[in-house]
């Protein structure tokens, strides 16, 4: 995706990857797991995408939309279908803020890739989901205190393997539900 060049992003980038780099090294596996999830052994399986998708986003833990620096990490991840929508949200999240100074931000609240909007602490892959010929679920058990629910990472293959392309929560509603 092209995004605008400034030398604020690029230092930004540069940063980003330093940041990307020491969360590779260190966020492989689901959080607060002795061994990894059996299902996220595999390299490049859809649950294996997952794993590291959601063992990142929950160590980052943005609230709402992520900005800049949590996308970029989790990029690598998702869809560029699915990342230009979240960009293309943050940007109008940011036209609203200019515009709209006195009133609170746009998705700026909770966890925008959970049902409950709640920030889960642990995760584990449950199972495969058969979707279509592209298209498979992986449903992820999620629980945060007392709480827990399941979502499905709606994984899309591409050319570099599966990527999430949308979350489908326990209300029916998905991901791209939630973005304007």
């Amino acid at each position: 995706m092209n995004r605008p060049a400034s030398p604020y992003r690029l230092l930004a980038g540069l940063l980003t990857l330093c940041l990307a780099f020491s969360l590779s090294a260190c966020v492989t596996e689901p959080l607060a797991q002795v061994e990894a999830d059996p299902a996220c052994r595999e390299p490049h399986s859809p649950e294996f995408v997952a794993c590291q998708f959601y063992g990142r986003y929950l160590t980052l833990r943005p609230e709402g939309l992520p900005g800049d620096t949590a996308l970029d990490i989790l990029d690598p991840f998702i869809t560029p279908d699915l990342d230009a929508l979240l960009y293309d949200t943050l940007m109008a999240r940011d036209a609203w803020q200019r515009d709209h100074p006195d009133q609170p931000p746009l998705m700026a609240e909770g966890a925008l890739f959970t049902g409950p909007a709640l920030h889960p602490e642990q995760f584990v892959v449950l199972r495969r989901i058969p979707i279509s010929a592209r298209h498979v679920g992986v449903e992820i058990g999620l629980h945060q205190g007392e709480r827990h629910w399941r979502d499905i990472a709606i994984m899309a293959l591409t050319d570099e393997g599966f990527l999430l392309d949308d979350v489908r929560f326990e209300d029916g509603s998905t991901l791209r539900d939630r973005l304007p």
